[in-house]
């Protein structure tokens, strides 16, 4: 039985055993907790890894996904009239987030670019960059409990539209299996990332492989000709030993001959100009 079936399980155990639903306890979250959304719902399952989560964790509690989703972004703190899925527009070289600070929030990228600083032998060096819609950063702060590793800078020329999620949003007593699902949406985000770590220089390495075969076979044909070149010299009566005397590359002297090889001005080939 796998994780996701015990966890189904336990929630219908739960609700049978203890009281009211899922959706019933969101609907009741909603009467004191809830915002103007400012993110689509639609926005939401197009992301990556958001529809697989939900599909995985929370589609059996929900009549049609967009029941979700709606809840979902309208799910916010009522005191500041803030929803906990909130769209951050950046200007070209504004900062999204500096090194050190702490705060609860992830990002996902949506339009635009972020470029990711970090300081290196006491310099400011760009070490990462995010361009693909969908790419999630700044979760370390969440998952290590620690303030901001890096500083994370809207891109060149566009500036980035960001999905910005409040990690309050995961910690409603009443609401643990949203929880659940933004730490499953987390979980394969990092996978992701890992498996694309990986890749990179698992794809240098093919590179340069790839390289080492195409200069291997170079070689030989350069070896071939090489060889080609002696023996038509030997047939012209020039021996090893005045090969080796004189540390003759046949291949070389066929090069420096070519360069001096000059073309006259009128476009006529061969021999050298007179004077």
């Amino acid at each position: 039985m796998s994780d996701d079936e015990t966890f189904f399980i336990n929630v219908e155990e739960a609700s049978e055993e203890e009281g009211p639903s899922l959706v019933d306890r969101l609907v009741g979250a909603l009467e004191t907790d809830s915002c103007a959304p400012e993110v689509q719902g639609e926005l939401l399952s197009r992301l990556p890894f958001f529809d697989s989560a939900y599909r995985s964790t929370l589609a059996r509690e929900f009549a049609t996904p967009d029941d979700f989703w709606k809840a979902l972004a309208s799910l916010g703190d009522r005191a500041t009239g803030r929803p906990y899925l909130r769209t951050g527009i950046y200007r070209s070289g504004q900062v999204i987030a500096r090194t050190g600070e702490r705060d609860n929030v992830v990002f996902w990228l949506l339009t635009g670019g972020v470029d990711i600083y970090v300081a290196l032998g006491g310099e400011r060096r760009r070490v990462n960059e995010s361009r693909s819609p969908g790419e999630c950063f700044g979760e370390l702060t969440i998952l290590l409990d620690q303030g901001r590793t890096a500083d994370v800078i809207a891109a060149e020329p566009a500036g980035a539209t960001l999905l910005e999620v409040d990690w309050a949003i995961t910690t409603f007593p009443a609401l643990p299996e949203i929880g659940y699902f933004f730490y499953t949406l987390m979980s394969r985000t990092e996978a992701s990332k890992m498996v694309g770590s990986y890749a990179k220089p698992i794809r240098t390495a093919q590179n340069a492989a790839k390289l080492i075969r195409t200069a291997r076979s170079e070689s030989q044909r350069l070896g071939r000709e090489n060889e080609r070149l002696k023996q038509t010299l030997r047939f012209l009566g020039v021996s090893d030993a005045t090969f080796q005397a004189l540390r003759f590359d046949a291949q070389d002297r066929l090069d420096e001959a070519s360069a001096h090889i000059l073309l006259p001005e009128d476009g006529k080939t061969g021999g050298r100009t007179g004077k």
